[in-house]
């Protein structure tokens, strides 16, 4: 059981890119294993399309993941040109790797603790259909139809929301993360061929703003 579901903190202030719509079409709920650790400040995307290459010019900002996957990707903070061989990457996150003219620091990567397709399930996770925001008084109100997996035969932990998309310059910005069994740190879901339903709570997803009216 849940009661636990944390906003990731680019996805509310974000203000070099712009802002990210929470009625954007393209939200997925993925599934995510207990060795997962969120962290809120730092985690700002889902995952990385590209790998990184020797003798190549990178700039501020750019991501790679290593050649062969480590549950890390590595964020560009000094620009330059990488070594010809990859580096021995330092895999602790907030940490930094020299390589070649290039500084990289360690970030943990969400979608390499996502849990494996089959069996119910489909890489990516399931998209969440019919996101509205509603507003009612001073509150608004972010909901959306619940999220059914059939067939489910699945360990997991976390229910991670993000958006598969480009947005705003942001590659698969992330959104939430929700403990689904939060009693324990390493408490996990254990699903054998039945259906899940991730329901969300009457009040939907998110909701803000002031208890009473500010001007009356």
């Amino acid at each position: 059981m849940s009661v636990s579901i944390d906003f990731y903190y680019q996805t509310g202030i974000y203000t070099k890119n712009g802002t990210i719509s929470l009625l954007n079409p393209n939200i997925k709920l993925a599934l995510v294993d207990k060795d997962y650790i969120p962290n809120l400040g730092l985690h700002h995307i889902w995952s990385v399309p590209d790998t990184w290459a020797s003798a190549t010019v990178y700039q501020v900002g750019d991501k790679v993941l290593p050649v062969t996957p480590s549950g890390f990707y590595f964020h560009c903070t000094t620009g330059g040109t990488s070594g010809v061989t990859e580096p021995t990457w330092v895999e602790t996150e907030g940490n930094t790797t020299t390589d070649g003219d290039v500084s990289w620091t360690a970030i943990i990567d969400v979608s390499f603790y996502e849990v494996a397709s089959g069996d119910g399930y489909t890489t990516g996770g399931a998209t969440v259909q019919d996101a509205a925001l509603t507003r009612t008084g001073p509150i608004t109100k972010w909901d959306a139809s619940d999220v059914v997996f059939t067939a489910l035969t699945k360990t997991f932990k976390y229910g991670v929301l993000y958006i598969d998309a480009v947005v705003n310059l942001i590659n698969k910005p992330l959104i939430a993360v929700i403990d689904l069994n939060d009693i324990s740190a390493s408490s996990e879901i254990v699903i054998a061929d039945a259906v899940y339903n991730i329901e969300w709570h009457e009040n939907g997803i998110w909701m803000s703003g002031p208890v009473a009216d500010i001007c009356t």
